[in-house]
């Protein structure tokens, strides 16, 4: 004979294999979407017309691109994530190609707004730096960093 605790658990037992039968088990885990194909944006060609040298051009593509390739790496990430939860959540590969094609444009299309968004923002920024040193050039008669008595004894010499 079974004790009323053994006989609950049997019971609860039956309960859940039939509820199971009422889950569908996925014939196979989601695969990985294919990547999105995410365009890499080149500043170079805009900071040409604020005459920086070399070595300031070069700062500020590698921050262009630190911060780019973190965008891209944000979107990609959150793409599969969502793509995944899409796959285990849909009946079949018709439901998950459909989403597949909307979210693909409309990540694609997020990342490039905050792509371009990133480079006007960079760009205002470095010409905002450009017009400041300008006029530090020229309210300060050429003379650079050095005092009035320091230029009249260069001069002098």
């Amino acid at each position: 004979m079974l004790s009323p605790e053994a006989r609950i658990a049997a019971a609860s037992q039956q309960v859940l294999v039939r509820l199971g039968s009422f889950t569908p088990s996925p014939s196979h885990p989601p695969r990985s979407p294919v990547p999105l194909s995410l365009a890499y944006m080149d500043i170079r060609p805009q900071l040409s017309r604020f005459s920086c040298t070399d070595a300031t051009v070069t700062v500020i593509v590698g921050l262009f691109e630190r911060a780019q390739w973190e965008l891209q790496r944000s979107a990609q990430s959150i793409f599969k994530r969502t793509m995944l939860d899409v796959a285990v959540s849909s009946d079949g590969d018709d439901g998950v190609i459909d989403y597949d094609i909307m979210l693909r444009r409309r990540y694609i299309s997020e990342y490039e707004r905050a792509a371009s968004e990133l480079q006007r923002r960079l760009l205002d920024t470095v010409q905002t730096a450009a017009q400041v040193a300008a006029a530090v050039a020229v309210g300060d008669g050429g003379r650079g960093n050095f005092s009035a008595e320091v230029v009249a004894v260069l001069e002098r010499a």
